[in-house]
């Protein structure tokens, strides 16, 4: 089934700082710290992804894409396994599908500057790792 290879784990919640910034450890006691401007959470189960605490309303295919990324954080993936992977359809070349798919997932979740587009290639999710 298309989900279970685009879903990193039934029920899993998947939290990304983009910042590059820990949000550093809970001094109160109370529970994980709010979320900070750019933390991006993903709840797999539900299939409800929020920024900074607000729900991001995706399409199917942009929830998809969103998974695909995560999976291959740093990594470039070719528009052709990008369209292959999300549309399940061979890639035929021509089709502007993958770019504006793209477009729209970096307006909505503020990552003009994450989702980077790849020269000759495709485009590639910069995460800083620590």
């Amino acid at each position: 089934m298309a989900d279970e290879k685009l879903n990193p784990g039934q029920g899993e919640q998947i939290k990304l700082d983009i910042s590059g910034e820990s949000p550093g450890p809970d001094l109160t006691g109370e529970g994980p710290p709010a979320p900070e401007p750019g933390d991006v959470v993903v709840d797999t189960q539900s299939r409800v992804v929020t920024k900074a605490g607000e729900v991001v309303p995706l399409t199917a295919k942009e929830y998809n894409l969103l998974m695909l990324f995560l999976q291959n954080k740093n990594i470039a993936l070719f528009r052709e396994t990008i369209y292959e992977r999300v549309w399940e359809n061979e890639y035929m070349g021509d089709s502007r599908t993958v770019d504006l798919h793209v477009q729209r997932l970096r307006k909505k979740l503020g990552w003009q500057e994450r989702i980077a587009a790849v020269y000759k290639v495709g485009y590639r999710l910069e995460v800083r790792e620590e």
